[in-house]
């Protein structure tokens, strides 16, 4: 790609935009000097690991990564025997405590297969522990090194110390001494060099025998190392020479570690480099609410509600724009200042994101081409210094695209024919635009000129679009709408702008009367498309509002599904205790049965028995959970509007709208929502339910989990009903230990048979089935065994 073509559509702002969000320096560097892909696969590539980050990182977090030094030129110098600084080994360490993080970090069940472009990089990562503990065990800062990093060190240190401090308590000694107090110029220790010194009045020079260092740059204090110390500050400068060696001999140990280990260094710092990259591009693509386009070799372009990321979200208006399948080249018409130039620019700037593996701020579905070469003469390039006017310039630029240009390239053209006389200007510009056309280039032009609209409308694969401007606000509102033709709309802005109207008129007349009748056409195809255009506005919005109540339904329907569940299993843990109670009260009494047939007591066996059977019928009350009526079936004449009903599919009470239509469904609305049903999917509610509302828990209606019969008759409903009933009907029949049912659905046209066949294969309580056999109802039922 061209470096004009980069600057003029804004790449390099889109990528600064982007680099913020790298943590390393030299990713932001990398991020800077992205260029576009020459190849599909690589760009591809590119944008699938950017769309396997944001999923990863909306799981799992963003990876812990930290700014990191380039560590590049030191380790190569260490691997010619150099020794490193404490900041270098430092960094060092860093690198490979941070890969030992990161890799823990990417330690997610099934990593591999589900992120297996984030896999590549991670898998270069080869944490070097012993190295990393033994840096950090030895350096402290990037100007100390630890005590312990050898016992030779340890061993300097203490007795450096030791010797220091004897050093320290004899000057203390000394400038607390009366017998010295009038000869210093202050009671304080003070070094020069590595010595151990006090501050002697100039006049009073042999007052403290010793050595002189350091006269103060007034001259008139001399800094005097006693006699009874230079012993001591003599070995303690000895030991600094040793600790000095061993230092050095430390540092060359570790710097020939990170020589050995040079290769797996690098490898580490250029994958979390990788890494860190993949994830500032991610970091973008959620601000600016991007989504991953569909790359294609087909020269298709297909965004949708596409957004400039460099507008304000809060300010820009998205756009949808099509170019390649119906048409290959689009003229965008309208007003200064309405939109033209960002439409094309919009167009651009996607195309380069794409190819540089950024994606773009559009609506999921977008479809972007990949070009091999992308140009765009935007702008003024008014050249003072090659003695060039705005139209020149643009002319210069134009025959260098003509040059270029082929059947894989992208064209935008920005006021094309501007600059010179309209006639001759709008001749040139559909010559350009005819010839462009003509290499099997996609190109997109803005214009004013009349002509080059009756060209667009004339011409097959060409076509018109629209930058719409409020004549009554005096302010474009910047959407797109392809197949419109724009107006520049001067008169209607004079006018508002309070021009007088015998001049507007005046340019009226002054206007040829093939203008004239053409700017007619569009305004009559502009009102058509505002109308057009708010009707399909108008259907989005009901089409929205009926795919939010269809997903509310279908949330309710989960939640009943879930509630019922729950239901079930407490009720079979229940039932579960009961029968367990039982056989441990049975165990009991057959035991005192045992007992008293042994000592002969026969009233006694009389009366055990009697509690036997008394207690068999409780259990079996309990089990099948018998209470009074709350719900009957329900004939049509019994629904009017208002009506108490209950809904066993939904396990909820509702109310009839209105009385069931002809072929017997009924409206009925449950929990805010309104359903329609068949009548005999619903029963009466005889009695209104308690609030049981005390923490939103519903208590189930023990009526509705009674022994079920030992079949259920589908006839006549339709496959939603049916399933609803089997669902409720296959709860009951297990509740109530039934283990083979009997579900009658017909033969008919075989729906009802299939949907009936597939629920089955799905529900857990069901251990086989089959189609009935001669005698049982042949293929018209199902036998089904819990």
């Amino acid at each position: 790609m061209e470096d004009k073509t980069l600057r003029v559509l804004e790449l390099d702002k889109i990528l600064r935009a982007a680099s913020e969000f790298a943590v390393m320096g030299n990713t932001k560097e990398k991020i800077l000097n992205l260029t576009p892909f020459d190849d599909i696969e690589k760009a591809r590539t590119a944008l699938c690991e950017t769309d396997e980050a944001r999923v990863f990182r909306a799981r799992q977090g963003r990876p812990p990564l930290q700014p990191l030094g380039n560590v590049s030129a030191a380790v190569n110098r260490s691997k010619i025997g150099a020794l490193l600084s404490f900041s270098e080994l430092l960094s060092v360490g860093h690198i490979l405590r941070v890969s030992r993080q990161i890799l823990g970090f990417f330690d997610v069940r099934d990593f591999e297969a589900d992120y297996p472009l984030l896999n590549m990089s991670a898998s270069s990562l080869q944490p070097q522990k012993d190295l990393e503990r033994h840096i950090f065990d030895c350096i402290i800062s990037d100007e100390e090194m630890d005590d312990n990093a050898s016992e030779t060190l340890y061993r300097i240190r203490k007795k450096k110390a030791s010797l220091a401090n004897k050093v320290k308590d004899i000057l203390n000694d000394i400038i607390h001494s009366p017998s010295y107090s009038s000869a210093l110029r202050d009671p304080i220790i003070s070094m020069r060099g590595d010595r151990y010194v006090v501050p002697v009045k100039s006049e009073a020079r042999g007052t403290i025998k010793g050595v002189i260092h350091d006269t103060s740059s007034s001259g008139g204090t001399i800094f005097v190392e006693p006699l009874k110390v230079v012993e001591t500050n003599n070995e303690i400068r000895k030991l600094s020479g040793e600790e000095s060696d061993e230092m050095e001999r430390i540092v060359a140990e570790l710097s020939s570690e990170v020589s050995e280990n040079a290769e797996i260094i690098l490898d580490d710092f250029n994958a979390l480099s990788d890494i860190d990259f993949i994830f500032a591009k991610a970091d973008y693509a959620d601000k600016i609410n991007a989504c991953m386009p569909l790359l294609n070799e087909d020269n298709i372009i297909d965004i949708k509600k596409g957004r400039h990321p460099l507008i304000d979200p809060k300010k820009v208006v998205p756009i949808d724009v099509r170019l390649g399948e119906d048409f290959d080249t689009l003229v965008i018409t309208g007003p200064n200042t309405g939109g033209k130039t960002v439409s094309i620019k919009t167009i651009g700037l996607f195309a380069l994101m794409t190819q540089c593996g950024l994606q773009i701020p559009a609506k999921d579905g977008s479809r972007m081409a990949f070009f091999d070469e992308i140009f765009a003469d935007i702008g003024d390039e008014q050249s003072i210094e090659q003695s060039l006017s705005t139209f020149s310039s643009h002319l210069v630029n134009i025959v260098e695209i003509l040059k270029k240009c082929g059947a894989k390239s992208l064209v935008l053209f920005d006021e094309l024919g501007a600059g010179t006389d309209p006639a001759e200007g709008a001749a040139l510009a559909t010559a350009i635009l005819k010839e462009v056309q003509s290499r099997g280039a996609l190109t997109a032009a803005t214009t004013h000129y009349s002509e080059i609209k009756m060209y667009a409308l004339s011409t097959p694969r060409v076509e018109n679009a629209a930058c719409e401007f409020d004549v009554n606000s005096l302010k474009p509102t910047y959407r797109l709408y392809i197949g419109a033709l724009g107006k520049s709309c001067a008169f209607d802005i004079a006018k508002r702008l309070g021009m007088d109207e015998v001049i507007i008129n005046n340019a009226s007349n002054f206007m040829n009367a093939e203008n004239t009748r053409f700017e007619d056409i569009v305004n009559t195809l502009e009102t058509d498309r505002q109308k057009t255009y708010q009707a399909r506005e108008e259907a989005e919005r009901s089409l929205s509002e009926a795919e939010k109540i269809r997903e509310r339904l279908k949330n309710e329907d989960e939640r009943q599904k879930k509630n019922r569940e729950r239901v079930l299993d407490e009720a079979r843990r229940e039932a579960k205790k009961i029968i367990d109670d039982a056989k441990r009260e049975i165990d009991e009494k057959i035991k005192a049965a045992e007992k008293a047939a042994k000592g002969g007591g026969a009233d006694e066996l009389r009366r055990i028995k009697g509690e036997l059977s008394k207690q068999s019928g409780e259990f079996q009350d309990k089990l099948t959970g018998r209470v009074f009526e709350t719900s009957k079936k329900v004939k049509p004449e019994d629904i009017k509007a208002g009506t108490p009903l209950y809904v066993p599919s939904m396990n909820s009470s509702g109310t009839a709208v209105a009385p069931p239509d002809k072929n017997g469904r009924v409206d009925v609305e449950v929990g805010g929502m309104r359903i329609k049903t068949n009548i005999s999917a619903v029963e009466l509610d005889l009695s209104k339910p308690k609030e049981e509302k005390k923490r939103g828990r519903t208590i189930p209606n023990l009526k509705r989990e009674s022994v079920a019969k030992s079949e259920v008759d589908l006839r006549g409903m339709s496959l939603e009903e049916a399933l609803s009933v089997v669902d409720k009907y296959i709860d009951d029949a297990v509740m109530s230990h039934l283990n083979t049912v009997t579900i009658i659905h017909g033969r008919g046209t075989g729906v009802l048979k299939k949907g009936i066949t597939d629920y089955l294969k799905g529900n857990k309580s069901v251990s086989s089935f089959r189609l009935g056999k001669y005698g049982e109802g042949g293929d018209g039922v199902t036998i089904v065994e819990l």
